[in-house]
């Protein structure tokens, strides 16, 4: 009800950027002409936020249409996101994607673990195994190898990417990607989800 209300749309948008919500205007209670305009309100500020919203209406959420609505949804993570890299600070500046890769491998490194990344394009990642090391490296117990494959075929990529993916929410980060992106290597998602991972140490 909350989402389909559009409060919990308002509540992700305004946790993301404070202030954003004028809660003078937001309906809490009401009925459903109410929750309504909170939807459409919700949808504005999204776009607002410079998320892509074409197609996509106040009453897409009020109707539950889970497509649309996770559309808006996953973008708002992926803002979110993206400030958390933006804020960590690497020597006193802003982060780069050379410094992300080079806090991964200094961090699976330490761990006694081989594997390397040479950039968020590497092909290597397709296999999820440096991913699931850095994961160990990060938390060691989070990670049961005995429920890893090799990583050679198509299916053991899945598997891996699958688990590295449950591995990292129940360690508390924000995750949004999902396997296909992982072996098919989508080096901006994958930047997001090293960098969520960064973001717990």
């Amino acid at each position: 009800r909350r989402v389909h209300g559009g409060v919990a749309l308002l509540q992700i948008e305004d946790s993301i950027e404070r202030g954003r919500v004028d809660w003078s205007k937001v309906n809490l209670k009401g009925n459903k002409f109410k929750m309504l305009e909170n939807c459409n309100y919700g949808v504005a500020i999204a776009r607002d936020m410079q998320c892509v919203v074409v197609g996509i209406d106040g009453q897409n959420f009020a109707q539950g249409d889970l497509k649309k609505t996770l559309a808006i949804l996953w973008q708002l993570m992926r803002k979110n996101v993206l400030q958390i890299i933006r804020s960590l600070r690497f020597e006193g500046r802003e982060l780069s994607d050379d410094d992300v890769v080079a806090w991964a491998n200094d961090k699976v490194a330490q761990s006694g673990k081989a594997t390397r990344m040479t950039s968020f394009k590497d092909r290597s990642l397709s296999s999820s195994l440096f991913i699931i090391d850095l994961l160990a490296a990060i938390k060691p117990r989070a990670v049961d190898y005995a429920l890893v494959t090799p990583g050679a075929t198509d299916e053991e990529k899945v598997l891996n990417a699958k688990y590295a993916i449950g591995v990292a929410r129940k360690m508390g980060a924000m995750v949004f990607l999902i396997q296909e992106d992982i072996v098919e290597v989508n080096p901006k998602l994958l930047l997001t989800f090293i960098g969520a991972l960064m973001s717990l140490k």
